[in-house]
């Protein structure tokens, strides 16, 4: 992974330690699917609410991600 991309997901994580109470462009894409968009990249994470857990599942450029709603 480049670094540029590896300070992204690194920046996109920390913001994402007191999800869901950010303000941040972020958008629900199904009951626990996400994607916030930061700089040219769009970053997919599920949010588990009952774990408290955030899993980051996908890093792509805008217009190469394909979102799969669920």
């Amino acid at each position: 992974m480049p670094t540029y991309v590896s300070d992204v997901v690194t920046e996109v994580a920390t913001l994402l330690e007191n999800f869901p109470l950010i303000h941040a462009d972020i958008k629900k894409l199904g009951p626990s699917q996400y994607r916030i968009r930061k700089g040219e990249y769009r970053i997919i994470f599920y949010y588990l609410k009952s774990e408290a857990t955030i899993l980051i599942y996908e890093v792509e450029i805008r217009g190469k991600i394909s979102y799969s709603r669920g």
